[in-house]
C-alpha cells in the first residue's frame, strides 16, 4: 500500500507509514477526547474489556513504570515515553498487516527516535543533576581520590 503512495508520489514509504501511524494516534485522541467529552465525562469506566480499559491498563502500567524509575518528577517526561511507547506499538502492529510495512520497519526511524531519546536522557540528567552529571561518564578522575 505504502510503496504504491511512494511510486506514485515519490515519497517515501517509510513517512507515508509514519504519517498513518501519527494518523491513527490522532484519530484514537479524539476518540477518547470526545468519550470523555460525553454526557456522563467518562469517569465511569466501561464494562469487561474495550479499547479505552486496555490503554488505560497500558497506561498505568507505563506511569508506575515511570514512577519507579524517574521518581518525583516523572510526570515532567511521561509525555514524550508514552507517545514514544504507543508510536512504536502502532508501528509495530501495523506492520503485522500484511502488505503494509510498519514505520518502525526502516532504520531511519529507529536511528531517529534512538537519537531523540538520547538527547532527552542526556538533557534530562544534566537539567536534574547539573553539569556534574557528566563527570560520571568519564571514569575514575582525581576527584574520586
Amino acid at each position: 500500500m505504502f510503496s504504491g503512495l511512494e511510486s506514485v508520489t515519490g515519497v517515501s514509504w517509510v513517512f507515508w507509514s509514519s504519517l498513518f501511524a501519527a494518523g491513527l494516534m490522532a484519530l484514537t485522541g479524539l476518540a477518547v477526547k470526545s468519550r470523555i467529552a460525553a454526557t456522563n465525562g467518562g469517569v465511569v469506566p466501561d464494562e469487561g474489556l474495550s479499547l479505552r480499559n486496555a490503554v488505560e491498563i497500558v497506561t498505568e502500567m507505563l506511569a508506575g513504570l515511570a514512577e519507579t524509575n524517574m521518581g518525583p518528577n516523572w510526570r515532567r517526561y511521561f509525555p514524550l515515553i508514552c507517545t514514544l511507547f504507543f508510536f512504536i506499538l502502532i508501528s509495530n502492529l501495523i506492520g503485522l498487516v500484511p502488505g503494509i510495512d510498519g514505520a518502525t520497519s526502516s532504520a531511519n526511524t529507529t536511528w531517529a527516535w534512538a537519537i531523540i531519546s538520547f538527547l532527552m536522557h542526556q538533557y534530562v540528567g544534566i537539567k536534574e543533576h547539573g553539569w556534574g552529571y557528566v563527570n560520571h561518564f568519564l571514569g575514575p578522575s582525581l576527584y574520586d581520590l
